[in-house]
């Protein structure tokens, strides 16, 4: 657990606030791993911390009457006490073919009941396309096919490798697949549909931009006309 106090340099206790993030998501990935989880977001309130998690099946992740997510509270509390008092809300997924933690951990399942990693690759990159995404890659590293270990990427649409906007745009998922040979990881990198990237323009018809240009081109008369 990340303790941080008064002394403690501001940078520094951004970063520790960071590893408390990573190490409540690993947590609650692992304890809402059977409903689909899909990553979370946390909300400070008046003495408290408000968690939002997303997942799949949110019937499976509150429990029945509740005794499930109430567990999961009362442990983050006890495991995690610089955050206050806990509250976990559970949202449904809106597109879980658009989360690349749900689509990484559907195609690692896939991989482990022994269907073909190509076909398993491009069904799961069909879908993704199929729900609006931009772009989608997938790298599957490991024992895919013998003894000796490969890597196999599978790519569609518009994806961004490196600098600003693959950094920010694409989101990314992994998980590791476990199957009779050895280990897979699955790497599923998705851009979503409403990211606005800066190599794109738009191109207006002349009709909508006659007016603004009329009154850029009128601009320096009217100045030199009352100067």
């Amino acid at each position: 657990m990340v303790m941080y106090g008064e002394n403690v340099p501001v940078h520094k206790k951004f970063v520790q606030y960071g590893m408390l993030k990573t190490e409540l998501d690993e947590y609650l990935e692992q304890e809402l791993n059977r409903a689909g989880y899909g990553g979370m977001r946390l909300q400070r309130v008046p003495n408290a911390t408000k968690i939002i998690a997303y997942v799949e099946r949110p019937a499976i992740a509150i429990g029945r009457r509740g005794r499930n997510i109430r567990r999961v509270e009362e442990e983050v509390q006890e495991r995690f006490p610089l955050l206050g008092r806990v509250s976990i809300e559970v949202k449904e997924l809106p597109s879980p073919e658009l989360n690349p933690r749900v689509v990484a951990r559907r195609l690692a399942s896939a991989l482990e009941r022994g269907i073909h990693f190509r076909r398993a690759a491009y069904g799961a990159l069909r879908r993704i396309m199929n729900a609006g995404a931009k772009g989608a890659m997938i790298i599957l590293s490991g024992k895919l096919i013998g003894a000796r270990a490969r890597t196999e990427k599978f790519v569609e649409g518009a994806v961004k490798y490196c600098g600003e906007p693959g950094d920010e745009y694409m989101i990314e998922g992994y998980v590791q697949a476990v199957t009779k040979p050895g280990a897979i990881g699955v790497t599923v990198r998705i851009m979503p549909p409403d990211v606005e990237l800066p190599d794109e323009l738009e191109i207006r018809p002349p009709e909508e931009v006659e007016d603004e240009l009329k009154e850029l081109i009128g601009k320096p008369e009217d100045e030199a006309e009352g100067a």
